[in-house]
């Protein structure tokens, strides 16, 4: 996934400047003058009319293949833009609480049926059976309310501060390269989301809490030869609200 792949690849050298401080971008200023100018030379080849994107040239053929339009025959079919807009029908009519937990693919048909009596929205989008939303962000928000999705998005921010906070502390360099792929683990989950249901796969969503127990741990450490009493962290108080 195009998109998502960016996004965790600019997340995870984030990250990894966080983690080595302003010292460390001041020492190799010119790598990063010399990146940047690389970055703003290869757009422009692809950006700009040259000799070398002309038609029928390789990179013309790659800009064919990441085009706007090729973008959005993959992650904007008519079929997933149908289901994310009868989803939101659902969150309409139920937007404090949702209809329940488990709920979704009860209500889909109804609500389906409902969508494509509107307009002209029957020879526009196709339609089918769809259990899941293919966007786990819309599905909590319909099944769980308001209230549910704030406190899914707010377990995540909890998460992410914990984590951000270690890496600012941790002077280990091992151990800031072990959290941050942890971190990255989660980050390809959230996007992964946005256009499929990890959260509805027993193996997908035993990884993700397994990355966030396994981050905890990282944070663990020893005092005087002793296991120091780890303080309650605000990340595990709804936990059980979300299995």
């Amino acid at each position: 996934v195009l998109p998502g792949t960016w996004c965790f690849i600019n997340l995870m050298f984030s990250l990894f400047l966080l983690s080595r401080g302003k010292e460390f971008i001041k020492e190799n200023k010119k790598i990063f003058i010399f990146l940047l100018i690389v970055i703003i030379l290869a757009a422009s080849i692809f950006i700009i009319p040259n000799p070398l994107n002309k038609p029928g040239t390789a990179i013309s053929q790659i800009k064919g293949r990441i085009s706007i339009t090729q973008l959005k025959s993959v992650f904007s079919s008519g079929r997933r833009i149908a289901i994310w807009k009868f989803t939101g029908m659902m969150i309409e009519d139920h937007p404090i609480l949702g209809s329940g937990i488990g709920t979704y693919k009860y209500n889909t048909l109804r609500y389906q049926a409902k969508f494509f009596e509107q307009g002209d929205n029957r020879s526009i989008y196709p339609y089918g059976i769809a259990d899941q939303a293919h966007n786990e962000y819309l599905q909590l928000w319909a099944e769980l309310g308001t209230i549910g999705l704030a406190i899914f998005l707010w377990l995540i921010i909890a998460y992410f501060n914990y984590g951000i906070r270690y890496l600012k502390r941790e002077k280990d360099e091992q151990k800031q390269g072990i959290m941050i792929g942890m971190m990255g683990a989660v980050v390809a989950f959230l996007i992964d989301s946005f256009i499929w249901f990890p959260l509805h796969l027993s193996t997908n969503v035993s990884l993700l809490w397994l990355f966030i127990g396994l981050t905890m741990v990282i944070g663990l450490e020893k005092k005087a030869g002793s296991v120091s009493k780890p303080k309650r962290n605000n990340i595990y108080k709804f936990k059980p609200v979300l299995y």
